[in-house]
């Protein structure tokens, strides 16, 4: 079993605090964008004290669970379907719908990766959004991908494979978590509502911090964690998770 070796405390770089409250943040293009819990709109940071919103629906009360941008497009989970919305033309579609969906992500190649909690499985669609393969018998809490490597949290483990879920290495989890994220080329994890990160290497190191987490999103020179009341972007470079 891997168990944490270190602990270190972070010291807060900066802290950005947002007009809107918000539930969920991603990287895309250069920016970190920020959604509500519900909305008709979610934003794009141009700089730390201004956010744009981007309108894709006339429904005020649209629920927005998890969003992912690539160059062209933004993917919306609403809890029926997950919805494409092209930013130029603002078109939108849905791609995939159920009511399950525990967590996605979009892979570099834009093909979809759905974690469904009620049939335990892991559904890969193809560019089309048709279902080109399945990993059953799994208890997915988050995925999230480093390149070709799709790294997979149960509710006891990490699941470091590749791109079609074809197993690599397991890592045991060093305690309670429901997501992951990737720093510095690294797996780690958390539990929402904590202030606590697991970075895996070798082994777990323990990172504190001052605030409490709703969620998380690294880029290769910094990390950037949503605050647990919605209100606060914290800014922290990446040298710290090192």
């Amino acid at each position: 079993m891997v168990l944490a070796l270190t602990l270190s405390v972070l010291t807060q770089a900066w802290a950005d605090s947002l007009d809107v409250q918000c539930n969920t943040i991603t990287l895309g293009n250069g920016y970190v964008y920020c959604a509500p819990f519900s909305g008709s709109s979610f934003f794009k940071r141009i700089r730390y004290d201004s956010l744009v919103p981007i309108t894709f629906t006339d429904d005020q009360n649209s629920r927005i669970i998890e969003f992912h941008v690539t160059p062209f497009t933004a993917y919306l989970y609403n809890g029926l379907t997950i919805d494409k919305y092209y930013l130029a033309s603002g078109d939108k579609e849905p791609v995939y719908g159920s009511r399950d969906i525990s967590t996605f992500l979009v892979t570099p190649w834009e093909e979809l990766i759905i974690a469904d909690r009620k049939k335990r499985e892991l559904i890969f669609l193809d560019f089309t959004y048709d279902v080109k393969y399945r990993i059953f018998d799994l208890n997915i809490k988050d995925i999230c991908m480093n390149g070709d490597r799709l790294f997979v949290l149960t509710d006891k483990e990490v699941l470091i494979c590749d791109e079609l879920c074809n197993e690599k290495m397991t890592v045991p989890i060093p305690a309670s978590c429901d997501r992951i994220f990737i720093v510095d080329g690294k797996p780690a994890v958390y539990l929402t509502g904590r202030n606590r990160i697991h970075i895996f290497s070798t082994a777990w190191q323990k990172k504190s911090m001052s605030h409490t987490i709703q969620d998380i999103a690294s880029s290769d020179s910094m990390v950037y964690i949503l605050g647990d009341d919605g209100f606060v972007l914290y800014n922290y470079p990446l040298s710290n998770f090192r």
